[in-house]
């Protein structure tokens, strides 16, 4: 049995610094923002497509097509939001163009 060993340089391990620190911390920063500043429903709603888009950016930058597992995987992620949609009983946005406010907003923001 072989074993594989691997080194890095100084700019591999400032590049990993980097990712941790700055790019998690900025999507988690942005994160926060949009849940409170924004609209929880559109938030969540995006949400679902994040599998989606990183994959298929993956899949663009990496040169590989999409095998059939991929698109199976993203009908049903498709499905979960249209079902999570329909649960909530929510039609779509309203006639001011909004997402209705869920009930912990409303709670929470007394007119």
């Amino acid at each position: 049995m072989t074993h594989e060993t691997t080194s890095c340089g100084v700019a591999a391990l400032v590049l990993l610094a980097y990712t941790g620190l700055f790019v998690a911390w900025g999507a988690y920063a942005l994160w926060d923002i949009g849940v409170r500043k924004g609209d929880f429903a559109l938030l969540s709603a995006v949400s679902y497509a994040i599998p989606v888009l990183s994959t298929l950016t993956s899949s663009i930058v990496l040169g590989v097509p999409p095998a059939w597992r991929v698109w199976a995987g993203i009908v049903m992620v498709t499905a979960g939001a249209v079902l999570c949609r329909l649960a909530t009983g929510e039609s779509g946005p309203t006639a001011a163009g909004q997402c209705p406010k869920s009930p912990v907003q409303n709670a929470a923001m007394p007119n």
